[in-house]
Parts: C-alpha cells; sequence; structure tokens
C-alpha cells in the first residue's frame, strides 16, 4: 500500500487491517459531529505556552502529531513496523528538492 497526504492516512488505515467500510464508518463517525470535531480538535491543543513554542514559532498553534493522535482511530498504530500490511508515504523533501519514502 502506497500513499501521500491523505492517500497515506487512508493508506495507514487499510494497513492496519481496516476495511473501507469501517474507515468510511469511522470518518462519518467524527467528521459527521461538529460537536465530536471541536472536543478533538480542542483536545489537539498545545496545552501550555511553552507547549506552543516547543519546536519553534509555528504559522498554525497546532501540532500536525497531535491533531493525527485526536483523529486517527486506535486501531492504526504509532510505527510503520507494526503494521500488518507494510505501508509506503511518499512526500517532497523541500530542501533537497526530491521524492522522500518512509516505510
Amino acid at each position: 500500500i502506497a500513499g501521500s497526504s491523505i492517500g497515506a492516512i487512508m493508506g495507514a488505515g487499510m494497513a492496519s487491517g481496516m476495511t473501507g467500510a469501517e474507515i468510511h464508518g469511522y470518518a462519518r463517525s467524527i467528521l459527521g459531529s461538529r460537536a465530536e470535531m471541536a472536543a478533538r480538535m480542542w483536545r489537539s491543543r498545545p496545552g501550555t505556552i511553552a507547549e506552543a513554542m516547543q519546536g519553534g514559532i509555528r504559522v498554525g498553534q497546532f501540532n500536525v502529531e497531535r491533531i493525527l493522535k485526536a483523529f486517527l482511530p486506535d486501531a492504526i498504530p504509532a510505527t510503520f513496523e507494526e503494521l500488518k500490511i507494510p505501508l509506503k508515504v511518499t512526500a517532497t523533501d523541500y530542501f533537497g528538492h526530491k521524492l522522500a519514502v518512509f516505510a
């Protein structure tokens, strides 16, 4: 399984053993509820000013890793090695001007 951007997130679900129907149901259960969306966004915010400044000043207040942790299903493990099916995620090495592949 391979993907980039949202395709990498969907690929992680599939590589963890979720079916398309399970991914769809999970996404609808969260994205279909404004209250659930707001609660998860609230939980993913920095708890302190120190946390907000950790890693330097960012354009946004939110940390992508915290957002993913708040929104991804528990079925998706934290590492590539724990996935049931191999996954490759593609991205751009902006400064190196080349493709980056994570597996």
